[in-house]
């Protein structure tokens, strides 16, 4: 290796060259030669064989970038291919991508291997496999195989039957590129096992969806096992935190489903392509829920899987879904039941007198009502809020009940979700605190990258200056307050102390995590086996009845109003109409008792329903009295006697709009009271 030299150039000053040393070879046995030099002036290479190639300058003017369509920038309708609704489409057809849709698909193969030769084909984002009939050491080779072929699936393993076949079993397969975990510590019942496969897909929106697998039991419909089954997934889905889609073979027509109630129970919204998927029925469909479904663009039929006798089904939805608002009603603060002891300031006793003026019965009538009314809620708010020490936005959103009804747009799809289960607030701290400290580790690695760097630098930020208040001033939440301000600042420059500290954060979200799994899950079961009879907070919703689920509190159905039984004056035309019911049609007939209403038409079906509660914009009608001559007089209203009525209300009791609990009121000074006995005579005094 001492011979000539393998390159010798000259170079004039200021010239630039990119030279590619390839090869084996060493120089000093210190450094590979396969690098790439950027050298200037005079370059004498000497002992170096190796080959070396030189390189064009890059452009002066770069390439401009190929635009590629984005997800959710779909606006409008959506034109699907010739012939989609009512033939289907091909499982290889990539519509969707050139649109900025993302795909889901549902199949029932039957098999695990017509499952993995389906993914393999198969154009959409995700795709969920019921009956895969797989368990043991098969598990394993079908994720290498769905590996190979750039899919990442999850198995729920299918049960051995008595005679050793298998039965059921569930998956969900993902792009290798996209997000995909199992929520961990997750609530369970051994009911679902080998029938509902429950997984979380980092895509779609912020904070990512839950993507469910079910597969219920066949030929039985909305019998016993069946209805355990989706009892028991309602509480999964409940449990969940952020929006979920349910992709399945139901074996029930989607009209069963309706009509069972499940819909009303987990709040969701069933998606279906309307043609047959099992022979001459459509089992496979999507339940997707409410704030989601708002996402979906279309169902359509995939008609060349190659597999007896299920058809998979695919669903187009849009991306970006916070993009998506709904009108929210936003109560006022809560005024709780409870309000701190202590004597109350000079101030708090002023102010009354003006408050239904006596001096002047003059006056009085239904206007001075409804004014004296809002000022001593005005004055009421103002007081509360003194002795809950409220200031700024707090005691702004706690003082509005005098400014009426407030509305605000929100997302329609809610808050952005995670892939944990839902957790306690406590939870979520150490969570938030372990991360922080992973951050600011990350940035003391020698290669730290500037972002790194500045996410660190907010972590440590939020270590020193977090506000806390959200979690209250119960002993877990100053025990997460104390233990964050003895950390000495010096220990966030030491690698060895923010290693221990990371460790204690995360050892106590786990433990925190898995005890809230279990207390969930052993409410879940005190919720089942005594309902009603814990309490006026264990009330159903729904009740289970043979056939599904029918609401608690039974409302009027808007078809049922509109074709409501004649009046007298319509008596001529009521023989020729006949019976009412008859004025129905039968798609009337197929939907339930309760259908579930949107954000928007619940906030304004919950306006009104107050607005009717309060008789806004109604005529008293007049109060007949009966005869109290020969009765006992009535106790004369006090002070007294309004604490002790106050104090009468359970500090559970159920608040409307307002959230002011009257138990609170015992807390007002005697002034305060007065001020209300006088609105109370005045409002007996007009009728």
């Amino acid at each position: 290796m001492h011979g000539e030299p393998a390159y010798s150039s000259t170079l004039a000053p200021g010239d630039t060259t990119y030279l590619c040393f390839s090869g084996d070879q060493r120089i000093g046995d210190k450094c590979p030669i396969s690098l790439v030099f950027l050298l200037g002036g005079n370059f004498q290479g000497s002992g170096l064989a190796a080959s070396i190639t030189l390189r064009r300058k890059p452009r002066d003017r770069k390439r401009p970038r190929r635009r590629r369509p984005q997800r959710g920038q779909l606006q409008g309708p959506v034109h699907l291919p010739d012939g989609a609704t009512t033939l289907g489409i091909s499982k290889r057809d990539d519509s969707h991508l050139q649109l900025g849709l993302w795909a889901v698909d549902t199949i029932n193969p039957n098999s695990m291997s017509a499952g993995l030769e389906y993914i393999q084909n198969s154009r959409a984002e995700v795709v969920c496999i019921q009956e895969t009939k797989v368990t043991g050491a098969a598990l394993a080779s079908a994720e290498r195989i769905a590996k190979r072929a750039q899919w990442s699936l999850s198995i729920e393993p299918a049960r051995v039957t008595e005679a050793g076949g298998m039965s059921a079993g569930t998956a969900v397969a993902v792009r290798a590129h996209i997000g995909h975990a199992a929520p961990p510590d997750f609530p369970w019942h051994c009911d679902l096992d080998s029938r509902v496969k429950v997984s979380w897909v980092g895509a779609v929106c912020k904070g990512g969806f839950f993507i469910v697998s079910l597969y219920l039991w066949h030929s039985e419909g909305l019998l016993h096992r069946n209805l355990n089954l989706l009892q028991h997934l309602a509480w999964v889905l409940k449990r969940l935190h952020g929006p979920w889609l349910v992709a399945a073979d139901w074996n029930l027509l989607p009209s069963q489903l309706i009509a069972s109630g499940w819909l009303l129970l987990v709040r969701g919204v069933i998606q279906h392509s309307g043609l047959p998927t099992c022979n001459a029925n459509e089992y496979d469909y999507f339940v997707a829920s409410r704030g989601f479904s708002h996402n979906v663009v279309a169902v359509l039929l995939v008609n060349d899987a190659g597999c007896h006798p299920h058809s998979p089904v695919r669903l187009w939805m849009r991306g970006s879904p916070r993009d998506l608002k709904i009108k929210v009603l936003i109560p006022p603060g809560k005024v709780p039941a409870l309000l701190p002891a202590g004597c109350l300031p000079e101030s708090e006793h002023l102010g009354w007198d003006g408050i239904v003026d006596v001096e002047a019965p003059e006056n009085f009538g239904i206007q001075t009502l409804n004014d004296d009314f809002v000022k001593w809620i005005v004055r009421a708010e103002s007081s509360v809020s003194d002795i809950l020490s409220l200031s700024g936005a707090e005691r702004i959103h706690t003082c509005s009940r005098s400014k009426g009804h407030k509305f605000s747009i929100q997302p329609a799809i809610g808050r952005p979700g995670s892939n944990s289960p839902r957790l306690t607030n406590f939870t979520q701290a150490w969570k938030c605190i372990s991360i922080w400290f992973s951050d600011m580790l990350c940035a003391l690695k020698p290669s730290a990258s500037t972002a790194l760097k500045n996410r660190a630098a907010q972590a440590k930020w939020h270590i020193r200056f977090h506000c806390w208040d959200h979690l209250g001033e119960s002993s877990h939440a100053c025990a997460i307050v104390a233990w964050i301000r003895n950390i000495p600042c010096v220990s966030f420059e030491c690698r060895v102390s923010l290693v221990f500290l990371q460790w204690v954060a995360r050892t106590i979200a786990d433990r925190a995590m898995h005890y809230d799994c279990r207390k969930a899950e052993l409410s879940y079961k005190s919720w089942l086996a005594d309902g009603p009879g814990a309490g006026i907070s264990k009330l159903h919703r729904m009740t289970r009845v043979q056939g599904g689920w029918v609401p608690s509190t039974v409302s009027v159905c808007p078809y049922m109003a509109d074709h409501a039984a004649p009046t007298d004056a319509d008596d001529t035309d009521a023989d020729s109409a006949g019976d009412p019911l008859d004025l129905i049609s039968e798609s009337a007939l197929e939907q339930p008792l309760v259908a579930p209403l949107s954000g928007l038409d619940e906030a304004n079906h919950l306006a009104g329903t107050w607005g009717k509660e309060w008789g806004v914009g109604t005529s008293q009608p007049s109060i007949c009295w009966p005869d109290f001559s020969e009765q006992p007089c009535l106790p004369d209203l006090s002070c007294q006697l309004v604490r002790k009525a106050c104090a009468t209300f359970p500090c559970g009791s159920g608040l409307g709009w307002d959230k002011f609990h009257p138990r609170s009121l015992v807390r007002l000074s005697d002034a305060a009271l007065l001020a209300l006995i006088r609105l109370f005579i005045l409002a007996e005094l007009l009728g």
